[in-house]
């Protein structure tokens, strides 16, 4: 339950205006996304999760959410996204190590994170700029929250 509220905190007005994207692939997701315009795909390495991603979606009627199974290191998917989003992935500079090659010229990386990740944010890798962080209101979550963009330098 936890997961689906940070999760709808990102789709929040503030935080939708902020990132234009159409296609996202959350990384490590717990539960899908709420349904919304967007094409949503989500990735799980793990066979079991991905199993019930994908029933989850089903059952729910979901028929803007795609489920990859697989580790995003190794998938090349046919389309790069406009953003790759991610919660309880990992350090942000592994996010971006990971994820990177996933998203299309102009996109976003996001991760969602706990308090302001600044030793993180020191150490993002030469080539991307980590430059917007929104703070996200969480219902029923008494703790910081906040999303990390990153873009790839041009």
């Amino acid at each position: 339950m936890l997961g689906l509220l940070l999760t709808l905190a990102v789709v929040d007005p503030q935080v939708a205006g902020a990132v234009s994207a159409r296609r996202e692939i959350p990384v490590r997701q717990e539960s899908p996304a709420p349904a919304t315009e967007w094409r949503v795909v989500l990735a799980e390495s793990s066979a079991k999760k991905t199993a019930f991603l994908r029933q989850a979606a089903l059952e729910l009627g979901l028929r803007n959410v795609e489920i990859h199974q697989g580790r995003v290191e190794e998938w090349h998917p046919a389309q790069r996204f406009a953003m790759v989003i991610s919660r309880a992935f990992a350090e942000l500079a592994r996010f971006i190590a990971a994820c990177r090659h996933l998203i299309a010229p102009g996109g976003v990386l996001a991760a969602m994170k706990g308090v302001l990740p600044s030793a993180e944010l020191a150490r993002v890798p030469a080539g991307c700029t980590c430059g917007e962080v929104i703070a996200l209101k969480t219902p029923l979550v008494n703790a910081a929250r906040h999303l990390v963009l990153c873009r790839a330098d041009a």
